[in-house]
């Protein structure tokens, strides 16, 4: 009888510790589930802005130049790249989005992300322009944090660029 007995505790066990086992694994394909979830969505937002590098051409600091110095005269050609650069500008904190929607990892990071480099954006006629037209296209967490930073800067238009170099030649003139 206690034989039976030990066998029937072993076989218990043995039960337990395959069932932890299964658990264990289940576990496992879920983290990978998600980091290759993060991983897919990482790599199809490298080749979405690889695809955008060419139409910004050699120089996009010329177009970005010219949207803070002299905005109403930019082209379509000018435009296009302008466009260009502000999507590069936001894809990484749309993929930083979306990666924590589909596997929760980067908790929080989109949200960093975006408040640092939407003002870049939006900090030009031209950029304010672009976002009219494309917040559509982006979740409305982004477009809430947009409309605090359109309304809490007053100077449309002012060009950040513009500020430093005023900055750095008063910078020069107290030396």
């Amino acid at each position: 009888m206690d034989t039976q007995k030990v066998a029937h505790w072993v076989q218990i066990a043995t039960g337990a510790a395959m069932l932890v086992g299964i658990g264990l694994v289940v576990w496992e394909l879920e983290q990978s589930k998600d980091v290759a979830m993060a991983q897919l969505t990482s790599d199809g937002y490298d080749q979405y802005n690889q695809s955008l590098l060419p139409v910004m051409g050699e120089s996009p600091s010329l177009a970005l130049a010219k949207a803070c110095s002299d905005p109403q005269s930019l082209t379509i050609e000018e435009l296009i790249i302008l466009g260009s650069y502000f999507a590069i500008v936001m894809s990484p904190i749309d993929r930083a989005y979306k990666i924590e929607q589909r596997s929760g990892l980067y908790r929080g990071l989109w949200l960093e992300l975006l408040q640092a480099d939407l003002p870049l954006v939006l900090l030009t006629t031209a950029g304010r322009t672009w976002w009219g037209t494309e917040k559509a296209f982006y979740p409305y967490e982004f477009q809430s944090v947009a409309n605090a930073i359109v309304e809490s800067s007053p100077t449309v238009g002012e060009c950040y660029l513009i500020d430093w170099q005023r900055r750095i030649d008063e910078a020069s003139s107290i030396n």
